[in-house]
């Protein structure tokens, strides 16, 4: 086999960066979920970006995973108008579709408030919408 087509040097980058993502996760989220500077707090896409490393991590990663995810079910649809950016329980194509994966992938370690944020993404995202 080429050694371009064995996936184990993709695998261990992938680890990689999902543990060094992981190591640096104190410096942009707060203990209850919140960021630690705007773009880290919903409705914004990063934190949604970040949750596969935490889903895959120790216990308390998955917990703070849980509560970055209850935020969004928090959030307004008013928070972030003057950036054209909709509440965390509105549709949007970077948010709704990891949520997607992550409810397929991590159903298991979901708290039923996380859950339910991620199902109704799901759901929208499934619609036939253009967009």
């Amino acid at each position: 086999m080429n050694d371009f087509m064995n996936p184990e040097p993709q695998r261990a980058r992938r680890d990689l960066w999902l543990e060094t993502t992981r190591t640096h996760v104190d410096t942009l989220f707060n203990a209850d979920g919140t960021g630690k500077m705007p773009q880290f707090n919903a409705p914004w896409r990063e934190p949604v970006w970040i949750l596969p490393a935490l889903y895959t991590g120790a216990a308390e990663h998955v917990t703070l995973a849980n509560r970055v995810v209850e935020c969004y079910g928090q959030c307004p649809p008013t928070d972030c108008p003057s950036v054209g950016i909709p509440g965390g329980m509105s549709w949007n194509i970077f948010q709704s579709n990891v949520f997607s994966h992550c409810l397929h992938r991590f159903e298991s370690l979901l708290t039923p408030a996380a859950r339910a944020v991620m199902e109704w993404h799901a759901r929208e995202t499934c619609k036939t919408i253009k967009g």
